[in-house]
């Protein structure tokens, strides 16, 4: 996520040619939400006070919501990826307590709510949360409830079927200082590394502006 945040960067602040929306990068920045997404579902088991911590992400939710709208006008985030991670994991407290044939029915219902979602357009913005969008409707971060709340039950389901019985994804057992420093302060990064990449871009641009003059 933070190498697509980069590329995203250089194409939209320093006027390099990269395309984002399509192709490699395209795939890269939607692979990297989706598993951002899973290992919230997978570690949903495992984390103590729900409500505290989805009340924690509201706040910085809501204020991305306010600084996204200061910078992007129109295309600020309404219901981005930490907007949705607060609402999946405040709804963790019933979801894992559900046996699986009652998450792979959620599942499936909804896939057909966002099938729904797609063809219909509204006029109300508090539907937005779940899918529904309006003409013209574009934000530079946008994770609704459907559908991706089917990947948030599949780190659930991923969690029963391998972690809760002892085993692992992997034959061996990955041991870095680095990765364990990531999975522990994933929040962090994810809330700091789009600052301090802006500040490094704007940095370079601003030397380069300096160095022209001189």
């Amino acid at each position: 996520m933070v190498i697509f945040h980069i590329v995203y960067d250089l194409n939209e602040f320093m006027g390099i040619d990269i395309n984002y929306e399509v192709g490699f990068w395209c795939y890269i920045g939607k692979v990297s939400g989706l598993l951002f997404i899973i290992v919230a579902g997978i570690s949903s088991n495992l984390g103590k006070s729900p409500i505290k911590k989805a009340l924690k992400l509201y706040i910085f939710a809501s204020i991305i919501t306010i600084i996204s709208f200061i910078f992007f006008k129109e295309e600020y985030i309404r219901f981005g990826i930490l907007h949705f991670l607060a609402t999946m994991t405040l709804l963790s407290v019933v979801l894992n307590k559900l046996n699986t044939y009652w998450l792979i029915l959620i599942q499936l219902i909804s896939y057909f709510l966002y099938r729904i979602t797609q063809s219909i357009k509204i006029t109300n913005p508090f539907l937005i949360p779940f899918g529904f969008t309006y003409y013209g409707f574009v934000s530079v971060d946008y994770y609704p409830i459907f559908p991706y709340i089917i990947y948030y039950i599949l780190g659930i389901f991923i969690f029963r079927l391998v972690y809760k019985r002892g085993n692992r994804i992997l034959p061996f057992e990955v041991k870095s200082k680095c990765i364990e420093f990531i999975s522990r302060r994933s929040l962090e990064i994810y809330l700091l590394h789009q600052p301090l990449i802006l500040a490094i871009l704007y940095s370079i641009k601003l030397l380069q502006k300096l160095t022209f003059l001189a």
